[in-house]
């Protein structure tokens, strides 16, 4: 008997509508390098053990069961959420996940599902850029990204909305390098917007119409390979598959979730609070923290693509379209 359940509860999860329609409309969205652990670093993905590990480090039995029924409750029905160890939980929580998932798929066929990374070339195509793109209108986007890699950029946005979700100071480096990160920020969605609003487009940032998922190899199309990061830190995270290939897309949908100004304000309040005691929470702020954090990094990602492919060293951006 324990057998014929086991083999209908198998049966049913092959062929469930439900699951395989969810799938098909994730995957129309997302490139199919979604179905690999994104959250992981290099070194989680060679030693997945090691997250979870962690994982049960931080997290007992009961405090974990605890966690996931105010999550459950919060999801429910709440007057007052506590979104700041949501957003902790929830990170842990999807690397946990990732972390299980290569082990089960090292098991299961080990020599099929290992993920290779390759290393980046000492020497980039990129390395060879000695001049901004002449065009004033994304003189910020190069600005910025002349200052701030992306995976750095991305380090700085994440560590201070958790600061600011926290009674705790951000202390990962001096405050002025916050202060400097989010003046350089707070002009590059300035710059998103005239972008933007005003369409002006650069031919070479956008991809022709993908007819798979996008090619990763394809480094010069992502990734700045002029740092000691891999390529895997350059992969975008939080762009769907139409994203990728034209950022423009992820640009609009960003200016037309708010103003500038309400962008920059939620900018400020980041700062604020993340370079003080109180949390955004205590005070009764709520900036819709989930899709705000999001949007922000759908921004820097599709900034980023434009960036790289304009890149006067860039093959990609010598190409006629």
């Amino acid at each position: 008997m324990q057998v014929d359940i086991e083999d209908a509860f198998l049966r049913h999860h092959k062929s469930n509508p439900m699951k395989e329609s969810l799938e098909k409309k994730l995957m129309e969205q997302y490139p199919a390098y979604h179905e690999k652990p994104l959250s992981l670093s290099i070194a989680e993905i060679d030693d997945p053990r090691s997250v979870l590990s962690y994982f049960f480090t931080c997290y007992d039995l009961p405090d974990l069961r605890a966690c996931l029924k105010e999550f459950l409750h919060d999801a429910v029905k709440s007057d007052s959420i506590d979104a700041s160890s949501h957003i902790i939980l929830q990170q842990d929580l999807e690397k946990l996940v990732e972390a299980s998932w290569l082990i089960y798929k090292q098991n299961e066929a080990p020599a099929e599902t290992k993920i290779a990374v390759p290393d980046i070339p000492k020497k980039s195509h990129l390395e060879s850029s000695t001049t901004e793109e002449s065009d004033s209108k994304y003189q910020q986007v190069h600005e910025f990204f002349e200052s701030f890699t992306l995976p750095f950029a991305r380090y700085y946005l994440l560590t201070a909305i958790k600061a600011a979700e926290n009674p705790t100071i951000w202390d990962k480096s001096a405050p002025t390098d916050l202060l400097h990160f989010f003046e350089m920020l707070d002009a590059l969605v300035s710059s998103t917007y005239i972008i933007a609003k005003k369409k002006l487009k650069i031919k070479t940032a956008i991809l022709p119409k993908a007819t798979g998922s996008p090619d990763l190899t394809q480094y010069h199309l992502y990734c700045s390979g002029y740092d000691q990061h891999s390529h895997w830190d350059y992969v975008p995270r939080c762009l769907s598959e139409k994203e990728y290939c034209d950022p423009y897309k992820a640009l609009r949908k960003f200016t037309v979730w708010d103003f500038k100004q309400e962008w920059q304000k939620t900018l400020r309040y980041i700062l604020s609070y993340a370079l003080g005691e109180s949390s955004l929470s205590e005070l009764g702020i709520n900036l819709e923290l989930v899709k705000t954090t999001e949007l922000l990094q759908k921004m820097l990602e599709a900034c980023h693509l434009i960036y790289v492919r304009t890149q006067l060293g860039n093959p990609h951006s010598e190409t006629k379209n």
